[in-house]
């Protein structure tokens, strides 16, 4: 038997409500869940009490505290528009003065406001970027040195990771940016439910890959997927996400598959010319986005699928077929109904024509 708390308070770290503090929270509605936050730097800046009934995607760090101002400044130190992305300063009377014997640091982190003739009107550059919402509280988006670029488009890799955890069976996620092949890609790193054993791994990457793309834009969808029994720790018992495996190691322990199929063969040598790889080193198992696929790649490869074997696929089913040997399998299903679909016709037609005889 819990305790029956009057209030919960949070800080130090983003808020995920977990299943297990959600459940507490129905049973105990009188009980207040109070979101805090605040770099060391500034202390406690703002609060929020949140309403786990709204299911927010990421909840409200809140509003400023009494004696503190918040700015949200572009890359300009422009105020950003209001429901836009941008990162926060903070001012007011519970700033540091500064890091002990570290000037640089803090003339780089502890600068002027730019809207105060006051030389002691001084602003903490946090490294967080937040957006307002409709009421006017703030959310916490990511970290500033967390953004990555792809294809021209600037990336949250935080907003990423929520995402993955909104969905049924992921327990925990880190999301990072690699250089591949002179590309930037996204890897999504994941721990498994305990309970959530009724799919197998790859079938749970085909799941995420699918349910991402309703809850984000495709650029944004990782090209790697690698379930792990833990994350590594450093000596701090923090994640160390320098020791995460990197993407391409997370396909050497697969056996190489042959082609033996038509529809097979001729699925590999699409993928081999698309992706600019030998045909030799394309195995049944391998995935699309894993050889360096990406978004752009896919309405191509639904493109030459359709010129070559005459056959109309969606974006949908290259995610949930990622790789060859589903895809293969999944291409020969659909011969089958449409020669099926052309027997019926033509057995209509047959029967037609007796009738006019």
């Amino acid at each position: 038997q819990l305790i029956e708390l009057k209030e919960i308070i949070v800080a130090g770290e983003a808020l995920v409500i977990s299943k297990h503090l959600r459940s507490y929270l129905e049973n105990n509605e009188s009980t207040l869940l109070w979101n805090q936050y605040g770099p060391t730097e500034t202390h406690v800046v703002t609060q929020s009490i949140i309403d786990i009934s709204k299911n927010n995607k990421s909840e409200p760090i809140g509003k400023p505290i009494s004696n503190t101002s918040l700015f949200v400044f572009d890359q300009n130190l422009q105020l950003a528009p209001y429901g836009s992305i941008g990162e926060l300063y903070v001012g007011g009377a519970g700033l540091a003065k500064g890091y002990v014997n570290q000037s640089e640091l803090t003339a780089n982190r502890f600068i002027q406001n730019p809207f105060s003739y006051e030389s002691d009107d001084i602003l903490y550059k946090t490294g967080d970027l937040v957006r307002y919402i409709d009421d006017g509280q703030l959310v916490f988006v990511g970290r500033v040195d967390d953004q990555i670029k792809i294809r021209g488009f600037r990336v949250e890799v935080a907003e990423i990771e929520k995402c993955l955890l909104s969905i049924p069976g992921t327990h925990s996620s880190i999301v990072l940016a690699h250089e591949i092949d002179d590309q930037t890609r996204i890897t999504a790193y994941l721990l498994r439910e305990k309970n959530h054993v009724n799919l197998s791994d790859d079938e749970f990457k085909s799941e995420l890959r699918m349910k991402l793309l309703d809850l984000l834009p495709d650029y944004m969808i990782p090209s790697y997927f690698i379930v792990l029994k833990e994350f590594p720790l450093n000596t701090n018992g923090k994640i160390d996400k320098r020791a995460l495996p990197l993407p391409e190691l997370s396909l050497d322990n697969k056996e190489f598959l042959h082609a033996k199929s038509q529809i097979e063969k001729c699925l590999v040598e699409i993928w081999a010319t698309l992706l600019s790889i030998p045909v030799e080193t394309i195995s049944m198992n391998s995935g699309f986005f894993e050889l360096g696929g990406h978004s752009l790649m896919v309405a191509k490869l639904i493109n030459d699928i359709r010129l070559e074997m005459s056959l109309s696929i969606t974006y949908k089913d290259v995610l949930v077929h990622s790789n060859v040997k589903e895809m293969s399998e999944f291409l020969d299903q659909k011969i089958t109904r449409l020669s099926l679909s052309e027997s019926l016709k033509e057995s209509e037609l047959d029967s037609l024509e007796e009738i006019e005889w």
